[in-house]
This record gives C-alpha cells, structure tokens and sequence, in this order.
C-alpha cells in the first residue's frame, strides 16, 4: 500500500530536462511481500494479529503527517497567496474502478473535482470542470466491464 501526495500543476515546470505538469510524492506504507515460511498461518495467530496492528499503527502515521503537511501548506499558502486557489483532494477509493487511460489496465480512483489514475506514468488527471459529457457503453447489472468516453468542453484536448 502506498501513500501518494499528487500536485497537478496549472501551468509546466522543468523537473531535469522535461517540462511537466505532475509532481508526485509517496510513501510505501506496508510492505508488498508476503512471508511463505510455515506455510499458511492460523488466523488467530498471535504473530500475525500482531504485523497486523503494527502495519496499521504505520499507516496511520504516516497518513497522519501527510495530513499535518497538507494543513500547513495550506496555512501559507492562504497567508501569502490568498488570490490563488490551492486544494487538496482525497480519492474515495470505495468508488474505485479499472480503466484504461494509456497503455495497461489500472485503478482509477474519482475525487470531489476529479477523476485520476496516480500508479502509472503518465499519471492521469482528468477534472470534472473540464468534462462535457460521459458516454457510457455496454452497463449492466450483471456485467463487470463497460465503455465510458469522455467528451471535454475543449474539443481539441485528448
């Protein structure tokens, strides 16, 4: 599990020697292997029961500081720049669905103002201002797939 602070610029900066408009930071918050000595463990296992609480505790805390930078970013941010819009948006990941954005299937995780995909370069990030309609394709109760195009307002975008 990862923790993502995602900034999606208005305008491009130069990171090296490419202009771009996402500077992503994260943390790995729990750890993505999983222990195969003794084979299978009971699940009332102490030790298991216990890198539970501790992968949690970790979680959390690192959630925690995230929320404490986000709050003093905004705390400056609205003393030195208070004509300038700045906003933090938290995926719902219970809505999360897979798409295809590029080139491999992954997670895209909808927000209050956007819908975006943060795991893969190019990371997408599409906002819901800038959307004229979705057509979806292909819904149904029993189906697990579906089409969905977005049209935005400004026809020459991709």
């Amino acid at each position: 599990m990862v923790t993502i602070l995602h900034f999606h610029l208005i305008n491009p900066i130069m990171l090296g020697n490419k202009k771009t408009k996402d500077v992503q930071f994260y943390s790995e918050v729990a750890d993505v292997v999983q222990t195969l000595d003794n084979g299978r463990r009971n699940m009332y296992d102490p030790d298991e029961i216990e890198e539970e609480q501790r992968e949690r505790e970790r979680r959390n805390k690192i959630n925690q500081e995230f929320q404490v930078f986000v709050k003093r970013v905004q705390e400056i941010w609205e003393k030195d720049f208070a004509d300038m819009r700045l906003e933090f948006d938290i995926p719902f990941t219970d809505l999360a669905f897979n798409g295809c954005p590029h080139r491999s299937t992954v997670p895209m995780l909808p927000t209050v103002n956007c819908l975006v995909e943060l795991s893969e370069m190019p990371f997408t990030v599409i906002s819901l201002a800038d959307i004229e309609v979705i057509n979806l394709e292909r819904v149904g109760f029993n189906l697990k797939n579906f089409d969905m195009a977005i049209v935005f307002k400004d026809f020459t975008q991709e």
